[in-house]
């Protein structure tokens, strides 16, 4: 058993307090539906992704509030409250841009995230038309986005960017049954980290 930790970014933020993320103006009329906002559309997978992991018995703390700063200590705080080593963290996100792959970001300095980004991509595999993106991210270069949303948590962590909300054959990934094979292939990508460890 272990604690995987879901944190949707891109609302909850106090600075930011009207932030949803990235959107999709399928109209191109500047009227967007929450059903196209980056901030709706983490919640739905992210919530097929709890529902997978409890009926395998693992354990699911679900954040959405705060700066970075203040959600990565909190974070760190669960962590140690936790009676396993086995915690992983989440930043979730969906991409933009009409690219055709989904991404799974590492933080350069941790082989372990590195190997749970490389059992992700290997999960999505069957995720068609997807390609997949193991990508590493430091502050020195173009990933520098994604190293802010996970450099500071103590736990394995990835920055997740499973589809993008822009691509129209990427409709299908916002579906429920497109949510609950997210999470279907998240949980095993969990799993087979912590027997591998």
């Amino acid at each position: 058993m272990g604690l995987v930790i879901f944190d949707r970014q891109h609302v909850g933020n106090p600075k930011k307090i009207k932030s949803v993320g990235a959107v999709n103006d399928k109209n191109n009329d500047g009227k967007i539906e929450p059903d196209e906002m980056e901030g709706i559309l983490t919640a739905r997978y992210i919530m097929e992704c709890e529902i997978e992991l409890r009926k395998r018995g693992h354990d699911v703390i679900v954040i959405s509030d705060g700066t970075y700063p203040d959600r990565h200590a909190r974070v760190n705080e669960y962590k140690s409250l936790y009676p396993s080593n086995d915690v992983i963290y989440f930043a979730c996100h969906i991409n933009a841009g009409r690219g055709d792959y989904c991404s799974f970001f590492w933080d350069y300095r941790s082989s372990s995230g590195l190997k749970l980004a490389r059992l992700l991509a290997d999960e999505f595999k069957t995720f068609e038309p997807l390609k997949r993106k193991v990508i590493s991210c430091q502050l020195s270069d173009w990933t520098k986005n994604a190293f802010y949303t996970i450099r500071n948590v103590s736990p394995v962590a990835i920055c997740l960017e499973p589809y993008f909300i822009d691509h129209p054959e990427h409709d299908i990934y916002k579906t429920t049954i497109g949510c609950q094979n997210i999470g279907y292939w998240i949980a095993n990508a969990v799993e087979k980290f912590w027997s591998e460890s």
